[in-house]
C-alpha cells in the first residue's frame, strides 16, 4: 500500500506507514501531522538543510590522501568516484577506523576501494527530512550523499539535519 503522505510503497495491509509511521489504518487514508515537528519532518525536503558541496575522490586515491582532503574540508566523509566519474561508494572516519587503522601492512599503498562503503544508499534533494532520518536510521550511517539536479552531489550529516531542526524549533522543551 502506498503512503498517500509520502509516497513509500508498504506491504499491503500495513497499519502505519514503514517510512513516516503515519497511520494507513484510518478511515481516509490520510493521516494529518499535528505537531508543527511533523509538518516540518514530513513536508520538508532535504535542499532546506541545504547539502554540503560533497568531496570526491577516486577509487585508486591512497587512504592518507583522502584523509587529508577530509582534514582540509573539515568533513567526516569523501564520495568515491569511478573512472567515469560514477559514484561508487563513501569513505567515513569510521571506515577508516574500522576497516583499516591495526591492520598491518603499508598505511600509505592502502586505497580508498579498500575501506570504502560500496553500494551506498543516496538520496534526491526533495527527499524529505524525516526520509533521510529514517534511511540513516536503517542503514546506520552518519552520512548520505544526495543527488542534485544538474549539480553535483551534495552531502548530508545526520549534524546537519540536527542542527537545521535545532534552528527551527529554538525554544526550550517545558
Amino acid at each position: 500500500m502506498k503512503c498517500p503522505y509520502c509516497g513509500y510503497d508498504n506491504i499491503a495491509g500495513t497499519d502505519a506507514c514503514e517510512n513516516c509511521l503515519q497511520d494507513l489504518a484510518s478511515r481516509d487514508g490520510i493521516s494529518v501531522p499535528r505537531a508543527r515537528i511533523q509538518k516540518v519532518l514530513m513536508s520538508d525536503p532535504i535542499a532546506k538543510v541545504p547539502p554540503h558541496e560533497a568531496v570526491c575522490v577516486k577509487e585508486t586515491t591512497s587512504i592518507p590522501d583522502a584523509v587529508e582532503r577530509m582534514n582540509q574540508s573539515k568533513t567526516g566523509c569523501v564520495l568515491v568516484e569511478g573512472s567515469e566519474g560514477e559514484l561508487k561508494g563513501i569513505l567515513t572516519e569510521r571506515d577508516i577506523l574500522l576497516r583499516v587503522m591495526g591492520k598491518s601492512g603499508d598505511l600509505s599503498k592502502a586505497t580508498v576501494a579498500q575501506a570504502m562503503t560500496a553500494n551506498v544508499e543516496t538520496l534526491d534533494e526533495d527527499d524529505t527530512l524525516a526520509y533521510a532520518l529514517h534511511q540513516m536510521s536503517v542503514h546506520r550511517c552518519r552520512h548520505i550523499p544526495i543527488i542534485r539536479k544538474n549539480k553535483k552531489p551534495g552531502v548530508v550529516s545526520v549534524l546537519d539535519l540536527l542542527c537545521h531542526l535545532a534552528k527551527l524549533f529554538p525554544e526550550k522543551p517545558g
